[in-house]
This record gives C-alpha cells, structure tokens and sequence, in this order.
C-alpha cells in the first residue's frame, strides 16, 4: 500500500493509524483523520469513508480530491527539471544569494535539534499566531525527535548561520517522491541571513540532481490564509497544482456544524475575530463538508443516521 514510510513516521509521533478505502488513514487535531498520501488525490466511496468516521469516532476525514470537489485547494509541486538560482524569480535572487553566501545547508544531527529546534519551532508559531504542541510542548518535542531519527526515509537539513542552526526541515523521501513536511525558523535571523531561502533552494537543487527522485512536494495549501507563504513557493520555482479538498463528516457532526443556524453562527465568528486560526479552520471544514459532492451518489444524513 503507498504511504507506508509515512504512516510508520505518523505512528512513531503518536498518530493513530487507519486502513480503509484502499489507503491509509492518520488521526490529526479536532479528532479529524486525513488520508495518506496526502499528495494524491483519491475519489472513495462515501460509505467507507463514513465508516471510518464512524469506526474510530472521528469528527470526519479529509482527503485531497479531484479539482472540483469540495474547498478550493491544490499541491505546491516541483518536477524533475534542472534547478539553479536562475530558476528563482528574479524578484528573490538577490536575497537567494546572499542567503548562500551567509548560511550552509547540510543535514542536521539530532543533538543539534534537540539543542535548537525548540526554540526555533516556538519563534515560528509565534510569527503565525498558532501553537501546536506537538512542536512546542517538551515532552510531544522530544517524542517527536526521536520518531524523526527512528524512522526510514525521514531526514533532517538545515541552514546554519554562525554556526548555528538557524531553519530547519523535515523531510521525507517515498516512493521517488520528496517531501518537504515542516519548515520552522529563527526569528533572531531572519533579516540578515534569510536562511529558509538557502534551505529551500539547496533542497530543491539536491533534489533535483538525485537520480533517486522525481517530484519535490512542498506541502498542501493549508486551510487558514497563506498568501505569503503561497507567493514564496511559487517564488522559488514551485507550481500550483489545483485540487479539492474533500469533507466528510459524522452525521452527529454535520448535524450539528453544517445546519443552517451553526453556519451563521461559525460566519459571524469568523468576521468578529478574523485572525483567530482555530475559528478558520471551523469554517473551512464546515464550508468545505458542503461543497463535497461525488459522483457516486452520497447517502444523505438521514441515510447515514439510519446506518447505525
């Protein structure tokens, strides 16, 4: 089954795993599950997607799609092509240079993230108004650390200023596929070194000479507002791929989110406190659980409720 490196890295961090509709199934915040791999798009069968929701007592899963179904969404992807500073756009060459010149990139050895990365990790999610715990907590960090350094295919590079690790990423190498996972950076230098620009070109150039790999993902357009982070994929020589992303909920869950009254309390919120990330995310799986359609034909919520 694909996915299978990833699924054991998402198990190692603590994830739970799932097997239905011909893939497999992780379990995220919200008690929400989304498939694995999580670069392809798949069209499942509603009914075992739905009872899988049911079987594990989630809130519902989420799944990239074919474009047209569900939220508007896609894959920052990067194909087989030869890779240089020249395939930057020009507006970010003259920061890509001077990031190369102040920084080296090269992989990072585990007490170098133990040492760091935390701080780096807290100094991120400070900039983006979030916090995850599994990347701010001790105790889930460290977890975390050792799947990374426990787990086939999953390495770690990163860009040093001073000799310091200054950004960070975790990638993972599948099925000639390269996968960038989770960026995090410091703050302290990121004005003067720019190191996510050595990370990102330094990757995506080794990639792009490695006989071993085809594609380089950088990752889903994520669910709350990422417009600079959208340019700078793009920026840095990635494409846009259009996808769906596609919602299904536990009846219990779409009678309780998706009826009229709760869609206008949850858009009300959403105008109040614009900023708030958790209240956005809310909204996208509400408003993208409407928008799921499937040519197969969906049960509608009487059926499902009539389903056990």
């Amino acid at each position: 089954m694909k996915g299978t490196l990833y699924a054991g890295f998402m198990e190692r961090r603590g994830r739970k795993i799932f097997e239905a509709a011909g893939c497999y199934w992780y379990e995220v915040n919200q008690r929400m599950i989304m498939s694995i791999p999580y670069h392809e798009p798949m069209d499942p069968a509603p009914s075992e997607v739905i009872e899988l929701v049911r079987r594990t007592r989630s809130v519902g899963a989420r799944y990239l799609a074919p474009e047209g179904d569900g939220l508007v969404g896609g894959l920052y992807l990067r194909r087989k092509a030869p890779y240089e500073v020249t395939t930057v756009h020009r507006k970010a060459r003259n920061r890509l240079r001077h990031a190369l010149e102040k920084c080296s990139v090269r992989e990072v050895e585990k007490s170098e993230l133990q040492a760091r990365g935390l701080q780096l990790n807290l100094d991120t999610m400070t900039r983006q108004g979030r916090f995850d715990a599994e990347f701010g907590e001790p105790a889930q960090w460290n977890r975390l650390v050792e799947a990374i350094y426990s787990s086939r295919g999953v390495k770690v590079f990163g860009a040093f200023a001073e000799g310091l690790l200054a950004a960070y990423a975790i990638t993972l190498t599948e099925e000639r596929w390269l996968h960038i996972l989770h960026t995090f950076s410091a703050s302290e230098f990121l004005s003067d070194y720019f190191p996510n620009e050595a990370l990102t070109f330094e990757l995506t150039r080794c990639a792009a000479e490695d006989p071993r790999v085809d594609s380089v993902s950088y990752g889903v357009a994520g669910l709350v507002n990422g417009a600079g982070l959208h340019e700078y994929k793009l920026r840095h020589g990635y494409e846009f791929v259009p996808y769906g992303y596609a919602f299904l909920l536990h009846p219990a869950a779409r009678l309780a989110l998706a009826n009229p009254l709760s869609t206008w309390g949850i858009r009300s919120a959403r105008r109040l406190w614009p900023s708030m990330q958790t209240i956005e995310r809310i909204a996208s799986v509400v408003e993208g659980a409407r928008a799921t359609s499937t040519r197969h034909g969906r049960p509608t919520l009487t059926q499902e409720l009539d389903l056990g």
